[in-house]
């Protein structure tokens, strides 16, 4: 699992600002550690040591801290992108908040798209627990070919889980 400080919230809300220090592991909430040591919430040898969980498993390298305070949603959108280029994995599962995602398909889906899905995608915030598949692409931008632009391929989106707008 990786952080990425590119996935934050696109708000100035203080409850969308990042509390967790760069490269630092996020603190568990008292329900993650009390379930954990305490005998009668779980049978034994059943649950996760959520703790050792993240120590393990859990690379900080992209958790950059809070966002900085002068920086744009669209430069996040962006790195998330790109960053999904830089792994050798085909898939990238990616959990976040829906202003985030509707931005996302603002940004990157043709605004030519035309089914519903796509038409709601761009207009509508996924629901809570929403989970949608596609295809992202990128070519080299034609006025800086050594950047790139990043689209969604319109037919590749679908809903996966739950009525996702």
């Amino acid at each position: 699992m990786t952080i990425l400080s590119t996935l934050q919230e696109i708000s100035r809300n203080p409850d969308t600002l990042c509390i967790t220090p760069k490269r630092s592991m996020p603190v568990l909430s008292w329900i993650e550690t009390a379930s954990r040591s305490d005998p009668e919430c779980i049978a034994p040898g059943e649950g996760t040591d959520l703790l050792t969980m993240y120590s393990e498993r859990v690379d900080l390298a992209g958790h950059t801290g809070p966002k900085p305070v002068r920086g744009t949603g669209l430069a996040r959108l962006n790195g998330f992108a790109a960053f999904c280029f830089e792994r050798p994995n085909r898939t990238i599962i990616a959990g976040g908040h829906s202003l985030f995602f509707r931005e996302f398909f603002r940004t990157f889906l043709c605004s030519a798209a035309t089914s519903s899905v796509e038409k709601r995608a761009r207009k509508v915030k996924m629901a809570n627990g929403g989970v949608v598949g596609f295809t992202l692409v990128r070519a080299p931008r034609k006025d800086a070919p050594s950047e790139f632009e990043y689209k969604i391929r319109p037919a590749s989106l679908v809903q996966l889980h739950r009525e996702a707008w």
